[in-house]
């Protein structure tokens, strides 16, 4: 099937949703200074394509805090998670990590 939700980021309307501050004018960041966020809502948190494409380390480390994971020091990598075999049964990983995790999902 497909695991991909496209319209998770956006807004009701249609339109992507800035997430990118906290959209009342003040000046606390938004759900963008997260790396994990910033990894699952690229197009919203206004991350180019390419990089999109890549691995985030920063957000499988974040992913791997969020979910109580025993981590290497250093924390979780990508390239760790997909040697571990975590790339199957943690389709979260698997997102944030699409080179590691290509072919192992």
């Amino acid at each position: 099937g497909n695991d991909v939700q496209t319209a998770i980021c956006g807004s009701q309307g249609g339109a992507p949703q800035d997430w990118t501050d906290a959209n009342d004018g003040d000046a606390v960041a938004g759900y963008c200074v997260h790396a994990l966020f910033k990894a699952l809502c690229p197009t919203g948190c206004g991350v180019d394509c390419a990089v999109a494409l890549l691995d985030s380390d920063a957000a499988a480390a974040q992913y791997a805090t969020v979910m109580a994971m025993t981590q290497p020091t250093g924390g979780l990598t990508c390239a760790g998670g997909a040697a571990a075999g975590l790339c199957a049964t943690h389709v979260v990983l698997a997102h944030v990590c699409p080179v590691s995790c290509a072919g192992r999902r």
